[in-house]
């Protein structure tokens, strides 16, 4: 009799736990199977945060646009063509065709001797351009190693570019071209993760109501700008740079949006992944379109693939959680 009982109360033990509690809501409506719902495991990738000049130097040093010996750079902004440095997105798909390209392309040519060279003004593709025309068998080589360096593009990629004439092989140095103003950008944050480098800027100018003066004042817009360094590679290569209307939503502590997030009932292991979408792919709240967006994260900016499921991605990015479309990130 003791044996046949024992056998009965393993059975119903065993239904029991496999049964499970019922489905249940939460207060935004959200069915779950009963289990509660799980922060991710700790991550096996490490996010760093970098917040003052002491921090960011070291890995400064290994951008290629960054002179801190610049005598009109600041050792808290990111390259020497600062002032100009953020007008459009870009990324590295045909790169120096885009205007805030235009910048990083001239200073490619800092030191090289053009006084001989004939001027070129006309249109080309649509576009009316001006300045120096340099041949290719003079400037290429350099042109080469240092959009290398800095995109990590060859000669497809500059040979795309708008400033070389194909027909003349030649390469146009702008003029004329117009300064920046006294608009800058200055670096609040740097992350790190593997191999990438996510930059933080913040955009400074005069502009004081209508009227400009002279005092440089802190503004609500910024660009987030994303490098990536090769293995063995000594500089970072740059992916995107892209301008954002409120760069205080990317500096916010990551418990104000995560408190509104979604969260699945569980996580997988940790993949890490990047945005692949030119024009950047949204962080949302839930697993949708209809979700409100916590921020967009730039072409080639990685985040941590927690969970998928359907089209949808349960990501993290810097301890900031969200959801992002399954079809825009790759390994």
């Amino acid at each position: 009799m003791e044996k046949h009982i024992s056998v009965f109360v393993l059975v119903l033990a065993l239904l029991l736990t496999s049964c499970g509690a019922p489905p249940v809501e939460d207060n935004n409506g959200n069915k779950s199977t009963g289990q509660e719902m799980v922060d991710p495991a700790d991550t096996t990738y490490t996010w760093q945060e970098l917040n003052d000049i002491s921090e960011w130097s070291p890995l400064l040093r290994q951008m290629p646009l960054y002179d801190e010996n610049s005598s009109w750079s600041r050792p808290d902004e990111l390259c020497t063509v600062d002032r100009n440095f953020g007008w459009e997105s870009w990324t590295n798909r045909n790169v120096l065709s885009k205007r805030d390209a235009t910048y990083v392309y001239t200073s490619f040519f800092n030191g090289v001797d053009d006084t001989q060279c004939p001027w070129f003004d006309g249109e080309v593709d649509g576009t009316f351009i001006m300045g120096k025309a340099i041949p290719a068998t003079d400037i290429e080589p350099r042109l080469l190693e240092q959009a290398d360096r800095v995109f990590g593009i060859g000669m497809e990629e500059l040979h795309g570019a708008r400033f070389y004439l194909s027909r003349q092989k030649v390469y146009i140095l702008p003029s004329g071209l117009g300064g920046g103003g006294d608009d800058t950008y200055r670096i609040e944050k740097i992350i790190t993760v593997d191999d990438y480098a996510i930059v933080l800027q913040r955009k400074w100018n005069s502009l004081n109501g209508d009227e400009y003066d002279w005092n440089l004042r802190p503004k609500e817009e910024g660009t987030v700008t994303v490098l990536y360094k090769d293995s063995g590679d000594v500089y970072y290569h740059y992916l995107s740079n892209y301008c954002v209307k409120d760069i205080d939503r990317y500096l916010q502590d990551s418990s104000v949006s995560n408190s509104t997030v979604q969260k699945p009932a569980s996580t997988e292991n940790e993949i890490l992944k990047h945005v692949t979408a030119e024009d950047g792919l949204r962080l949302r709240t839930g697993a949708g379109t209809d979700y409100d967006t916590i921020y967009t994260l730039p072409y080639g900016c990685p985040v941590i693939v927690l969970h998928s499921e359907n089209d949808w991605c349960f990501v993290e990015f810097n301890g900031t959680l969200g959801w992002m479309s399954s079809g825009y990130l790759e390994e």
